[in-house]
């Protein structure tokens, strides 16, 4: 019997030698960290530069569980004993960032001269960077409401006043979400190895990150300003679909037929020209004046991922990727 750390735990060598309420969260959990929807937020998964900072053996993972939740409980508590002694060794690779305690699974093993290889779970953290993705400029843009969820770590540093335009879209997302892996685990997964309750729970988590650091920011649904702020990602596949999960369906149907569920990116999906069209037609709602920050220098008459809405409006400053539209 190996010991790991001071408790005695038996060696596992693989996660289908788990008991199945844990398979099951291991391999649901791993599915749905939501990369690209932390990524629009501002916010990002750190990578280990060596090992995984925060490991748990498969040892620790077995046991008798009831249920999933019991399985997910017991899941956190590992992690838990685990995340300050890795959060050390994560700061001396990434400095200043603020750890949000919601973690990405993968799967790692590593050799012990001791044991030989152990095999286990990494769990990486997701963490608010100490600088903001955008950065914005406070002679434009103070006094000024964002719009867009990118705006997030700004309005966490008081430089702006936020009202999250994706937030009506969080349920939608998860349907999506769910829709892709589930498709994946019935199609393709021998073992079918996928709750559809432990993904929306642990999807529900990764939102309640979010809610956290928007109270935080003092985000505001009902803010409005002279000046709304909207940052226009480079968008490279769109397509006209009534909801995000048949958009899906529609922009990766080869990679579904054949299993490439994991190849499949939904921020282009998400962050559409309908959804910066949303934005426009909010900030005309209350503001004089739109700043666009655009991820890259367009003519804005000729961008593909534009709005009609947005291309028609008055271009009254042109900063390159800061531009000016008057809403009059």
């Amino acid at each position: 019997m190996p010991i790991f750390g001071e408790r005695k735990v038996e060696k596992v060598f693989h996660i289908d030698h788990l008991p199945e309420p844990m398979k099951v969260v291991l391999k649901t959990v791993m599915d749905y960290s939501l990369s690209d929807v932390a990524d629009l937020y501002g916010l990002k998964y750190l990578n280990p530069r060596l090992g995984e900072p925060i490991f748990i053996p498969y040892g620790y993972l077995d046991g008798k569980f009831g249920d999933f939740k019991e399985a997910y409980d017991h899941l956190l508590r590992e992690i838990e004993a685990r995340k300050e002694e890795g959060y050390r060794k994560y700061s001396e690779w990434y400095p200043n960032h603020r750890y949000l305690d919601f973690f990405r699974l993968v799967f790692y093993s590593h050799a012990d001269r001791q044991e030989g290889v152990v095999y286990g779970i990494g769990a990486e953290p997701l963490a608010l960077p100490p600088e903001p993705k955008v950065s914005l400029d406070p002679n434009l843009t103070k006094n000024s409401v964002a719009l867009s969820p990118a705006f997030l770590p700004n309005a966490l540093r008081g430089e702006v006043e936020l009202k999250d335009s994706l937030k009506p879209l969080w349920e939608e997302i998860k349907r999506a979400y769910l829709f892709l892996y589930r498709d994946f685990h019935l199609r393709f997964d021998k073992d079918k190895a996928h709750a559809d309750e432990v993904a929306l729970f642990y999807m529900g988590k990764f939102f309640e990150v979010i809610e956290r650091l928007e109270r935080e920011a003092k985000a505001n649904e009902s803010a409005t300003a002279d000046r709304a702020v909207i940052y226009v990602p480079k968008v490279k596949r769109t397509v006209n679909a009534p909801s995000l999960q048949e958009a899906v369906k529609q922009a990766f149907s080869e990679d579904l037929k054949v299993g490439r569920h994991y190849d499949v990116s939904l921020r282009d999906l998400i962050v559409s020209p309908k959804f910066t069209e949303v934005q426009v037609y909010n900030a005309m709602s209350f503001a004089k004046e739109i700043i666009a920050v655009f991820e890259e220098d367009v003519k804005v008459t000729e961008c593909k991922y534009c709005p009609d809405i947005l291309k028609g409006l008055r271009l009254i400053q042109d900063g390159g990727r800061v531009k000016v539209f008057s809403t009059s």
